[in-house]
């Protein structure tokens, strides 16, 4: 039998994966505690908080803080964070990092990943920043200064992290490896 500190454990890695009480309580109900990572995955349609960067003031304090571990440091664009979700349907969702639905912000992005995606991939959540750029002056723009009414620029994907892939979740799998497939 689980501790309570053991089902705490397992129910608060859950929801850091799936935030949705709807579909954690019936995968609770239907296989309990023990299966509920089995029984309530992750899978495209449903975003995952982001792992957002912790801003620093120097460079000594990065390597103060990860001394010889390895680690990865990304350019901060000026853009919105999102999740792409690719569904096996063919549909296309696009979420902020606050798990809100944008996907009709950004009909342009919607387009080209139906458009260009592999046809080999049948799903994907692809973690990224979606960036306005000026294709003219071949710049990248300040998001806040972009009015989505008037856009006259062009919306940029900066791919962070492949999720998931094909129907397997890849949060598990090294950042390295990840990076490996996400081009694919």
């Amino acid at each position: 039998m689980l501790s309570c500190c053991q089902a705490a454990k397992i129910l608060k890695q859950v929801y850091s994966v799936i935030p949705v009480y709807d579909k954690i309580i019936p995968a609770l109900l239907a296989g309990g505690i023990w299966d509920l990572p089995k029984t309530c995955s992750f899978s495209p349609g449903i975003p995952i908080g982001p792992m957002l960067a912790k801003p620093t003031t120097a460079v000594s304090e990065i390597f103060d803080k990860f001394q010889s571990t390895e680690f990865t440091c990304e350019y901060k664009y000026d853009g919105e964070r999102a999740q792409i979700h690719y569904l096996d349907n063919g549909s296309v969702e696009i979420y902020s990092r606050n798990a809100e639905r944008n996907t009709g912000k950004f009909p342009d992005v919607v387009d080209a990943v139906a458009r260009l995606r592999n046809p080999s991939v049948t799903s994907f959540v692809l973690d990224c920043e979606l960036v306005a750029f000026d294709r003219e002056k071949q710049r990248i723009l300040p998001f806040q200064n972009v009015i989505m009414s008037e856009i006259k620029v062009e919306v940029c994907i900066y791919a962070f992290d492949l999720l998931y892939l094909n129907g397997k979740s890849l949060l598990q799998d090294q950042l390295n490896i990840r990076r490996e497939v996400r081009f694919l």
